[in-house]
């Protein structure tokens, strides 16, 4: 940090279980702006006068501390600083970091003086609220909320722990226990409260808001009109004795009631279709007699809300609103067309993207909660395709980076205290830079992390056998979710090798030969299209049988996404020939996690005219009016999934056909695929500004138009163009 500390950090005890203190402070002032920076552990919530105005730290690396900075009016007079810091102390919650105590660090500056965290903050333990897991669930989300209000705080002095070094590590580079790094990414956006609409209830309801009143055990149930990640605000009042339950659900299921929150027989069919019933993670309120005004501490997901009342003899529920809540990412791209299907696959694609935009990326808002690496590569991807904001991708990219395992794979996931590794992911970390490097051409942020790419490859090439395949990698050698695999994974017999890995290993060494080449380093791409040539001479000699790529070296299962990686890395000799035999055999279908790579097979070969098909899965979806894209295109456990936002990419790079040839997008293609539509219109922003392409067909003639900065180089059908304003007919 570039100024002197004033600050200490402050704490108190460490607890044995999930615990929220309060930090509280009081100061005179004369009014004016306190510019301020501020940070906790576990987690906290900063009320200055009352007033939200930031949560924190944002998640990062294990190495950092991120801190927030704001600033605030003062009233003339009596000021007060409150944070709410939640310690984890349990096993669970692991996508957050915790350290060992609960503690607090704040500076503020205003023209009066400065105010800090010192020995004059006081601390109290909140004994009405607990954070538990009430359930059996994916350990990485967050615990339920209990709340049981009547308990008094009882305020004493804080700890003070430590002053931070200068610059987070001292003169002989200790780093310290907090190294305190400012937040990279903006604060995160609280949309305008909205209201909750009634889908059943069995008690008497009042007025525009949602309110109700019970002299008996009750329920009622809420829809926010789509899926959403939310902070609920629900004022209640009720008799003491009265359990409030505050059910939060991806949607409604068919068949006989399961409490359990991962129904196992459970059906989703229509999602406005309110005659099922409501499951999943669910708060606690023990009503005390006085009003109790209740958000959670950490955000809620879902589209359904169901509130349950029981050992009702008197219970009001006042309101009850939500406020949506995502990474505040500026939506600059647009995308309309003349197929409305497709206008609503492109909203419901960015909703979707929104959900899995939170601190970190996250594969599904719901469950896991967790940046996964192949996730966040596709996240990433379509995230350019809406917007020019990049800081979450870099930062995502800087935390992946961060860790590794000593054999040189990166983890699965990341951050979080739940070590995994799924080795075919790390490969993706090629993929993920080509792409940064194509869209933005910061070759020195790229520079900085090919270590890790080449110790993922590193990785790969130690476990080549004497044949030249990809030999077991241990771990957990996840594939896809194709019928009928176990875990993933198209065989049992883990002593074999993948083809599938071997496919994958070739085509991160072609994007890596890429990214060498982007980055001046020539005869280190030499050298790995060498080494590309001799592994795929051995995957054609082993893996190919009769005419397909078999999921394991002369087995007899196949699969599409071997085919497809088969395609996409030059490794067949006769892509056409293979991509026939794809569409007239029985294979193991690929997941919505592997469809962005198969698209690509078409428009690769230019035979996109046959892939309308693979839209079904997405039109099936919306006609069960799902508002967000699913995880699988079956029993979609996770109601919202990044992966599945493929068409954010189809409807920009394929039918606009705005594509990067050269690095920060100084050459683009732009080819749109005309042959479906009557109109399409749409951008995308890059290093020098936006494009903008709409082509109008009529009949067999096209008209396109290009809007686009003179500093890039527009090759449309061959021949390359300088000027901002373009208009052909063909």
């Amino acid at each position: 940090m570039k100024e002197p500390m004033e600050s200490v950090w402050i704490g108190t005890d460490r607890p044995n279980k999930n615990s929220l203190y309060l930090f509280q402070k009081s100061f005179e002032a004369d009014g004016g702006v306190l510019k301020f920076k501020v940070s906790g552990n576990s987690r906290y919530r900063l009320y200055i006068n009352g007033i939200f105005l930031c949560e924190g730290p944002c998640r990062t690396d294990a190495l950092h501390q991120s801190y927030e900075t704001g600033e605030t009016l003062l009233k003339s007079g009596k000021n007060e600083i409150l944070a709410e810091v939640l310690f984890i102390a349990e096993d669970n919650f692991l996508a957050i970091f915790t350290g060992d105590e609960p503690s607090f660090w704040f500076e503020g500056r205003y023209a009066g003086g400065t105010i800090v965290s010192d020995e004059d903050f006081m601390v109290a333990l909140d004994e009405s609220r607990s954070f538990v897991n009430l359930y059996y669930v994916e350990s990485a989300v967050q615990p339920s909320e209990i709340v049981a209000p009547g308990k008094a705080l009882r305020f004493q002095p804080v700890k003070v722990l430590y002053k931070p070094s200068e610059n987070g590590y001292s003169a002989f580079g200790a780093i310290d226990r907090y190294n305190l790094t400012e937040r990279k990414i903006p604060h995160m956006k609280y949309e305008t409260p909205r209201n909750f609409v009634v889908t059943k209830s069995d008690c008497e309801l009042e007025g525009e808001f949602i309110s109700c009143s019970a002299k008996k055990d009750f329920f009622v149930e809420l829809d926010a009109g789509k899926y959403v990640t939310f902070f609920p605000q629900i004022v209640l009042k009720g008799n003491v004795g009265a359990t409030i339950k505050i059910i939060y659900s991806e949607c409604y299921y068919d068949g006989k009631y399961q409490s359990d929150i991962r129904p196992a027989n459970g059906q989703k069919k229509n999602r406005c279709d309110v005659t099922g019933y409501l499951t999943g993670y669910y708060d606690l309120i023990y009503c005390n007699g006085e009003e109790i005004k209740f958000s959670p501490f950490w955000f809620r997901s879902g589209r359904y809300l169901r509130i349950e009342g029981t050992g009702v003899k008197d219970v009001e529920i006042r309101n009850c609103t939500f406020q949506f809540y995502h990474y505040d990412l500026p939506i600059v791209n647009h995308f309309s067309c003349s197929d409305m299907e497709y206008n609503t696959m492109w909203n419901v694609s960015i909703q979707t993207l929104l959900c899995c935009m939170q601190e970190t990326f996250v594969d599904c808002p719901y469950w896991e909660q967790q940046q996964y690496l192949m996730d966040s590569s596709l996240a990433m991807l379509y995230t350019f395709c809406v917007s020019d904001d990049t800081a979450l991708i870099k930062k995502a990219i800087e935390e992946i980076a961060a860790v590794c395992a000593p054999d040189g794979l990166l983890y699965a996931r990341y951050p979080t205290r739940f070590d995994q590794i799924i080795p075919g992911f790390s490969l993706f970390f090629a993929f993920m830079l080509k792409n940064y490097l194509m869209y933005t051409g910061d070759v020195s942020f790229v520079k900085k992390h090919m270590g890790k790419v080449e110790s993922c490859l590193a990785f790969f090439d130690s476990k080549l056998t004497k044949e030249g395949l990809v030999g077991p990698t241990g771990y957990w050698p996840f594939v896809d979710w194709g019928k009928g695999w176990e875990r993933g994974i198209p065989t049992r017999d883990l002593s074999e090798p993948l083809t599938y890995y071997n496919l994958l290993y070739s085509n991160a060494l072609k994007w890596t030969e890429e990214l060498y080449r982007a980055v001046g380093r020539e005869g280190s791409a030499v050298d790995l299209f060498c080494k590309r040539n001799i592994l795929n001479n051995a995957i054609n000699q082993f893996c190919f049988v009769n005419g397909l790529y078999s999921d394991t070296p002369g087995g007899d299962s196949f699969s599409i996404c071997c085919q497809v990686f088969a395609i996409l890395g030059d490794i067949c000799e006769d892509k056409n020939a293979l991509f026939d035999r794809v569409q007239n055999s029985e294979l193991t279908e690929s997941s919505f996690s592997m469809n962005f790579f198969l698209l690509r097979v078409y428009q690769l070969l230019g035979r996109y005219d046959l892939a309308d098909h693979l839209f079904d899965k997405w039109r099936d979806m919306l006609e069960n009016n799902m508002t967000t894209w699913g995880e699988s295109p079956v029993f979609a456990r996770s109601e919202c999934h990044v992966w599945s936002s493929v068409m954010l990419y189809e409807f920009t790079s394929v039918i606009l056909g705005i594509q990067p040839i050269e690095a920060g997008c100084k050459k683009v293609q732009i080819n749109p695929y005309t042959e479906i539509l009557d109109y399409a219109q749409g951008s995308m922003a890059t290093p020098y500004g936006e494009i903008f392409v709409r082509f109008d067909r009529n009949g067999e003639k096209v008209h396109l138009t290009v809007d686009s900065p003179a500093e890039i180089v527009k090759l449309i059908h061959g021949k390359a163009y300088l000027e901002p304003h373009i208009e052909l007919e063909y």
